[in-house]
């Protein structure tokens, strides 16, 4: 097994990463201190990123890091088709049930248990929407209503949306200006820079008690030029690289091991 040939105790570059551990990008750190903002003033944020770039797992370190004791997090994860399926997911999580067959019925339902979890629990509930772009466009601009209240004087909640870049482009249209008005944070992923790759690769290799050497300087430029920032691939071509050094018996991952490696993982 690769591991062991290159004197890790595991394979540090998965997803599986324990939150703990996780490595503090620019992107962690700005995400952070825009969810840090959030928390206070109980706004809603808006984050945008292409595909592998670790919106869902740093959204993870966030909510690890609440005090359950303080926070009540819900979490909805995209492909909602319809605004009853919308406010079924939130009952469920915040433990009340509907009844009620009308929109209105269900929506004073909702707002009514996220009122109480301010008031009688004493809790901030955090509302989490990932993967917000599969979300039915007509459902997301519910969302403007659903966290209306009190004529727009009271936020009782956090709300985050995570999606890609075509969620991004779909809230510039004209028909979102309510729901955009109510946007406190706008945060779009830029991903990983050389320097950021080098630390990255060293900080994990000393997690496992590795050599930090293992990648040669033309190895981790080769890394940033295939990896198009994204610690999703990277992760993938670091793997497949150290896999392949091991076949070929090489000690150091070279530039050349990370050009098939990306031949691996190019479909």
């Amino acid at each position: 097994m690769f591991t062991s040939y290159y004197g890790m105790k595991y394979n540090p570059f998965t997803k599986e990463i324990l939150t703990e551990n996780a490595y503090e990008s620019i992107d962690y750190k700005e995400v952070f201190s825009r969810l840090d903002y959030l928390t206070e003033v109980r706004g809603m944020g808006l984050f945008t990123a292409t595909s592998g770039m670790g919106k869902t797992f740093i959204m993870r370190c966030f909510v690890e890091k609440l005090n359950e004791d303080l926070y009540k997090v819900v979490y909805i994860n995209g492909g909602i088709s319809t605004i009853y399926d919308l406010f079924n997911l939130l009952a469920r999580q915040l433990g009340v049930e509907i009844n009620g067959k009308y929109k209105s019925d269900m929506l004073e339902v909702i707002q009514s248990a996220i009122k109480k979890v301010v008031k009688e629990d004493r809790k901030i509930p955090v509302i989490i929407f990932d993967e917000a772009n599969k979300i039915n466009s007509d459902i997301l601009n519910e969302l403007d209503v659903l966290f209306d209240f009190e004529m727009g004087s009271k936020n009782y909640s956090v709300v985050i949306i995570l999606g890609n870049e075509n969620l991004k482009e779909e809230l510039k249209k004209i028909r979102y200006e309510s729901l955009k008005q109510r946007i406190t944070v706008n945060y779009t992923f830029v991903g990983l820079n050389l320097e950021e790759i080098k630390t990255y690769v060293e900080s994990r290799l000393s997690l496992v008690n590795s050599s930090k050497d293992i990648f040669t300087p033309e190895g981790l430029n080769a890394l940033h030029l295939c990896s198009n920032n994204s610690p999703r691939r990277l992760n993938a071509l670091i793997t497949n690289s150290l896999i392949i050094g091991f076949s070929k018996k090489k000690l150091r991952i070279d530039a050349e091991l990370i050009r098939l490696a990306k031949e691996e993982i190019d479909l």
